[in-house]
């Protein structure tokens, strides 16, 4: 017996909807799942005040990244072993601990 494709349609959004409801109702409480969504279109929730960050936030964002060197040295090593440069170029300049902009290569 062969069905429909929008039949399938259906039967995968009603599907995705009950997934995203169980997902909804386990991260946020069952009175956030995904009807009170549809009623309000908006989703909010009570948060505490550890979650919320402002002028006082102790948030450390890394700007140097020292194994970005090392990764950088093993696959170079293993695109030499394996013929990499045969299919284009890559420049191992830019695996370096700090960030670093470089624009776009031309198409």
């Amino acid at each position: 017996m062969t069905t429909s494709k929008a039949v399938r349609g259906r039967d995968r959004r009603a599907q995705l909807g009950g997934d995203h409801d169980r997902l909804l109702k386990d991260r946020f409480g069952d009175s956030h799942g995904l009807e009170e969504v549809r009623k309000t279109a908006a989703f909010t929730w009570p948060k505490r005040p550890r979650t919320c960050t402002g002028s006082g936030s102790t948030i450390r964002v890394p700007v140097y990244f020292e194994y970005f060197i090392d990764s950088g040295e093993q696959i170079s090593k293993l695109w030499k072993e394996y013929g990499g440069d045969d299919f284009f170029k890559i420049d191992w300049s830019r695996f370096k601990a700090l960030a670093d902009w470089y624009p776009a290569p031309r198409t």
